[in-house]
């Protein structure tokens, strides 16, 4: 059994082995590869440096929480100065977080392969693919990956000899983003 790579790869192939035009339709199916190709490793490579930031910033803000919070309670204790309410709410966090760390892990360990679950479905993944659109810095560029592989895929298949529809069914196939697929 030979896994094809692409999607409408073999359509393509069909297509050009009926026309006659087996080598151009290869040709342009290699081109389409390289580029999806290069593409995601565009965007994985832009990815790589907010999500160690992000990562770092959530590690440093469980560790001030654990670490740096409790003493500057303590301190104000000590003082017996009247602490405004975002510093109580602060500390609040924070009591919780101390008094309750092993049952928000199981929680955590709990509820991740809920949200997985709930990803595959068409619902979950509708909701999910709604709010990265609306996210500032991945909103745009899920829509730019997703018009790029959108007008590539059906250049492609188009030139290639496939029907409109049928193109329109394949690159459908290759969006990522659940909105851009049903338009």
């Amino acid at each position: 059994v030979v896994t094809i790579p692409m999607p409408g790869l073999a359509d393509m192939v069909e297509a050009g082995e009926m026309s006659g035009n087996l080598e151009r339709v290869l040709k342009i199916s290699a081109r389409q590869m390289q580029r999806d190709h290069d593409l995601r490793a565009k965007v994985r490579g832009a990815m790589i440096y907010p999500t160690i930031v992000v990562g770092a910033l959530i590690l440093i803000g469980v560790l001030m929480m654990i670490y740096v919070v409790p003493t500057l309670t303590q301190t104000f204790s000590e003082l017996g100065v009247n602490l405004p309410l975002s510093t109580r709410l602060i500390i609040a966090a924070s009591n919780f977080l101390l008094a309750y760390y092993l049952y928000l892990a199981g929680f955590a360990l709990i509820i991740a392969p809920v949200v997985l679950r709930l990803l595959r479905t068409r619902v979950g993944r509708q909701a999910f693919d709604t709010v990265i659109l609306r996210v500032p810095a991945f909103g745009s560029l899920v829509r730019e990956l997703n018009s790029a592989r959108l007008a590539r895929t059906l250049s492609s298949l188009v030139s290639a000899g496939i029907p409109i529809i049928r193109s329109l069914e394949v690159t459908a196939s290759v969006l990522g983003n659940v909105h851009f697929r049903d338009s």
